[in-house]
């Protein structure tokens, strides 16, 4: 089995790296395509597109669908980074659902591909939302 992960150094610089399955980390020769991910591109973390949004379900019990557009197709689905307000709290919402009410309904989630990120409320008040979307490459 290959490495696949390391944190720390490598050939005399401290980098982060992430290789795809069946590639060695280790090896020096590994090509973009080989690896998920390096900390040696200088895109990492870049902020390619952000925004803000509001979730407004019509009633208690409705859900509230709200998406946005890359305007782009990533080569792989980009990394979102959301948060919603509630009540002057800014709760990070994760893929799917993000569970902090105490009765147990999932109230906020978002959903990526590589075209376009969905958020979701279930019930409740309105909840502005603010996204990041990260990518390294188009």
């Amino acid at each position: 089995m290959a490495n696949r992960v390391l944190l720390g150094n490598f050939n005399g610089d401290y980098k982060v790296r992430i290789s795809r399955p069946g590639f060695d980390v280790m090896d020096a020769n590994l090509n973009n395509n080989q690896l998920s991910f390096t900390s040696d591109s200088p895109e990492i973390g870049r902020i390619v597109q952000r925004g803000m949004i509001n979730l407004v379900p019509a009633g208690y019990d409705d859900i509230s669908d709200v998406t946005v557009n890359f305007g782009v197709t990533y080569a792989e689905i980009p990394i979102v980074l959301a948060f919603v307000n509630n009540n002057g709290k800014y709760l990070c919402i994760n893929t799917l659902t993000s569970d902090w009410q105490d009765n147990g309904w999932p109230d906020c989630g978002v959903i990526v591909t590589t075209t376009s990120c969905t958020f979701t409320v279930h019930y409740g008040g309105s909840k502005p939302v603010s996204y990041f979307v990260i990518g390294n490459t188009i």
